[in-house]
C-alpha cells in the first residue's frame, strides 16, 4: 500500500521538485487628488479617484462607499433643483477626508508590515503578538464605524 501511494502522487512530488518562478508584483498607488476629482458633469470614485494599497483591505469598500454616497447626493441634488456639476463637486469633498485617513493609514501599515530589516521584523512581530486585540479593534474603530446613512446636508 505504501508503494502504491508513493507512486500515485509522484506527479505532484516531482512538480514540487522543480523550482517554481516566483512572480513579484509591485504595488503602486498615488497621491489622493484632493477634494476634486472630476470636471463638469463627469467625477470618478473608486481606484479611478483614490486607488490606496491593499494593506487595510479597503480598495472595494471604498468604491463602494463611494456608490452609496453618490447616489445619496445626486437624489437630494434632483430634489433641490441643484444641476449636477455642484452635487458632484460636493459628493467629492464630502469624500476627500476619509479617503484621505484610509490612504494615509494604508500606506503606514505598509511600510510596518513590509519592511525588510531583520531589527524591524522582530520589533514589528513583537508589537503585534503584545498587542491586545481590543487595541487593535480600538485604533480602527474610525474605518469600521462609517455610517454610510447619515443624511446629506446641503454643503
Amino acid at each position: 500500500m505504501v508503494k502504491t501511494a508513493r507512486v500515485a502522487h509522484r506527479p505532484a512530488l516531482k512538480c514540487l521538485s522543480f523550482p517554481l518562478p516566483v512572480l513579484c508584483y509591485d504595488i503602486f498607488d498615488r497621491e489622493p487628488k484632493g477634494m476634486q476629482w472630476g470636471r463638469g458633469r463627469v467625477t470618478l470614485i473608486g481606484d479611478a479617484a483614490h486607488p490606496v494599497q491593499p494593506n487595510l483591505g479597503q480598495g472595494g469598500c471604498m468604491a463602494i462607499e463611494d456608490c452609496f454616497e453618490l447616489v445619496k447626493y445626486l437624489i437630494v441634488g434632483q430634489e433641490t433643483g441643484e444641476d449636477i456639476s455642484s452635487r458632484l463637486r460636493q459628493f467629492e469633498q464630502s469624500r476627500s477626508q476619509r479617503i484621505e485617513k484610509v490612504f494615509t493609514v494604508s500606506r503606514q501599515v505598509g511600510k510596518l508590515g513590509q519592511t525588510d530589516s531583520p531589527i524591524g521584523c522582530f520589533l514589528g512581530n513583537w508589537i503585534y503578538r503584545l498587542t491586545p486585540t481590543w487595541l487593535g479593534d480600538l485604533q480602527f474603530k474610525w474605518l469600521f464605524d462609517y455610517d454610510a446613512k447619515s443624511p446629506v446636508y446641503r454643503i
